[in-house]
């Protein structure tokens, strides 16, 4: 039997002739491999790291017609904020060329 091997599962590449059902079982117990090994080990990893919930720092967003303001433990940006007239803004223009029906089909 061939294997290709991607990480710590391990993919049969041959056509299986097992038992009936065994195959679905096979595969759900890859996956489930495969999901702990690059999904659930990684996400509980990084969750580890997080300071506790009372050491994160304050983030304060506000925002009003004409400003943006971020603060974040104390430190503050803040950003002015237009809205463009609609003879700014020029129309928008189709970018299907007319005979793409033609090149798809």
């Amino acid at each position: 039997m061939e294997y290709a091997r991607i990480g710590p599962p391990v993919l049969c590449t041959q056509k299986y002739h097992g038992a009936p059902g065994s195959y679905k079982s096979y595969l759900k117990s890859a996956l489930g491999r495969f999901l702990k090994s690059y999904v659930h080990i990684p996400i509980a990893e990084l969750l580890e790291e997080l300071p506790a919930p009372g050491q994160m720092p304050e983030l304060i967003l506000n925002m009003t017609d004409d400003l943006l303001t971020i603060s974040v433990d104390g430190e503050q940006f803040s950003s002015r904020r237009s809205t463009p007239k609609p003879s700014d803004v020029r129309e928008i223009e189709d970018e299907m060329p007319e005979d793409a029906d033609e090149e798809i089909g």
